[in-house]
């Protein structure tokens, strides 16, 4: 829902009191495929947070301040916002690109709370370029108890990690999972054989989960199962019968 008139001023002032949550320029909304940003933005304006998702503008049009449903705004003005604001809690993903350790500094000083995403191993394989890896690595092993007010974590062998800097009330896991419905339009879905029960999950994790599987004696037990992969799947399976292909 566009809209030209919307200021930042007029958002607060409308707020009355809600908790402000703030999205870096991350991840854009309008991607093909709804992600966990997306999802968790959702969520939590339903819960009735003011969620102001800021985006890069890679996929996303907007120009100011744009409506996505109550609660919720995408904009670009993410620089605007946390020089305005001196309080309310910024959602930071730990393999962010480029925002420094300095930033988050920053933003503390400054009066927001910081939650730490930290969804991924963060590696050559999640991050290829090796000047982007040693920036996100040293911010990450820069990151200490005082710095972040809250953890959100997708594995085990991550909390295990950070819960050697964090404290573990801080620390919150939450598994990663994706919203089956958002597929259920998708005609190729409707089309697939009935004995195929579909599996729905992101490409990274499903690559990492068959290459452990790949390496293991399990293999050729599971693939004697009927099941569909959606999102992205190692070529080397295509071989296989049971197996449906997706993107």
């Amino acid at each position: 829902m566009p809209t030209d008139n919307l200021k930042l001023s007029d958002i607060i002032r409308n707020a009355k009191g809600q908790k402000i949550i703030i999205y870096p320029p991350t991840i854009d909304w309008n991607l093909p495929l709804i992600q966990r940003p997306q999802h968790l933005a959702s969520h939590l304006a339903r819960q009735g947070f003011l969620y102001l998702y800021c985006t890069t503008n890679t996929y996303d049009h907007v120009k100011g301040f744009e409506i996505i449903e109550p609660n919720l705004i995408l904009t670009d003005q993410f620089n605007q916002i946390t020089n305005t604001l001196s309080s309310g809690w910024i959602v930071f993903h730990a393999a962010h690109p480029y925002f420094s350790l300095d930033h988050l500094l920053t933003w503390k000083k400054r009066g927001f709370k910081i939650i730490y995403e930290y969804l991924d191993q963060i590696d050559s394989k999640l991050i290829p370029d090796p000047a982007v890896l040693r920036l996100v690595l040293l911010r990450h092993r820069s990151i200490t108890n005082d710095l972040i007010d809250l953890a959100v974590v997708t594995s085990v062998k991550l909390v295990e990690e950070l819960n050697k800097r964090i404290d573990n009330h801080k620390i919150i896991y939450v598994p990663n999972g994706v919203d089956y419905d958002h597929f259920q339009n998708n005609q190729e879905i409707k089309n697939c054989p009935g004995d195929l029960l579909p599996i729905v999950t992101q490409k990274n994790r499903l690559l990492a989960i068959t290459e452990h599987l790949l390496n293991g004696s399990i293999i050729p037990c599971l693939f004697q199962l009927p099941f569909r992969i959606l999102s992205g799947i190692l070529s080397s399976l295509a071989g296989i019968s049971t197996v449906h292909f997706d993107g």
